[in-house]
């Protein structure tokens, strides 16, 4: 099934999703409306391509690396 997980959103209550259920975050970041918790991949858009993906998760990555080391 396409589309974002229904799942994820239920295990993070507060999670702040857009009317169609994709994840809310900043796009370059990756950061949610709840502190500490990030989100790239297929969750946050409709582009199922899996470069896209990836490259997504790595640009999130680093920032999650930042995050952590304040």
């Amino acid at each position: 099934e396409l589309g974002p997980d229904k799942r994820l959103m239920e295990s993070f209550p507060g999670l702040d999703v857009d009317k169609n259920g994709w994840l809310r975050c900043n796009s370059l970041t990756g950061e949610t409306n709840l502190v500490g918790v990030f989100a790239a991949g297929d969750n946050t858009s409709e582009q199922h391509l899996a470069a896209f993906a990836i490259a997504e998760a790595l640009r999130v990555a680093s920032h999650i690396d930042q995050y952590l080391k304040v």
